[in-house]
């Protein structure tokens, strides 16, 4: 797993990925998986090849990500009404792992929760990206993470010298 996970070079600390992989896997292995912020493809590349989804979705802002053949790129904004649409029919209304790495405002992270969270099905997996990033007026993820933490089943996964992932349990 550590190799191929080298030669996909998600933007995201490979620690950090290997860890969520091994964490979910068994719990949405061959589902369907929604990741918001595709940016280049290597977390998409991780899903595609450990937890062998019958449906890959993505969706990316600006239309420049380098998504992996076999998935389903939807561009725009994740909070844009049309975007929603498309992407909750892709995954017919059923989301076995979500991955929000999209917009990282507090009200994008909360957006993007409280849009996505019902579609996922109960014993699936959603994860937030840069939940220890430091805060900006750009990156607010941690303010979710502290709200949404102790409401449910949740793991976190933080190699002290990346951002973390934050794992909520349905």
């Amino acid at each position: 797993m550590r190799k191929f996970i080298k030669y996909a070079n998600p933007a995201i600390s490979h620690w950090e990925i290997e860890r969520l992989v091994r964490m979910v896997r068994d719990e949405v292995i061959g589902g369907t998986v929604l990741e918001i912020g595709v940016h280049r493809g290597g977390s998409a590349l991780v899903w595609k090849r450990f937890l062998f989804p019958h449906c890959l979705v993505g969706i990316d802002y600006d239309g420049s990500a380098d998504a992996p053949n076999g998935m389903h790129l939807i561009t725009g904004r994740s909070q844009d009404p049309d975007i929603i649409e498309s992407a909750l029919a892709a995954v017919d209304d059923r989301i076995d792992f979500l991955f929000i790495d999209g917009g990282h405002r507090e009200d994008e992270v909360a957006s993007d929760w409280s849009t996505f969270f019902p579609a996922v099905r109960r014993g699936g997996v959603i994860a937030l990206h840069d939940i220890h990033a430091p805060e900006t007026d750009e990156v607010q993820v941690a303010l979710l993470w502290d709200k949404i933490r102790y409401a449910y089943k949740t793991a976190e996964i933080w190699d002290p010298s990346s951002t973390g992932i934050g794992v909520v349990f349905k």
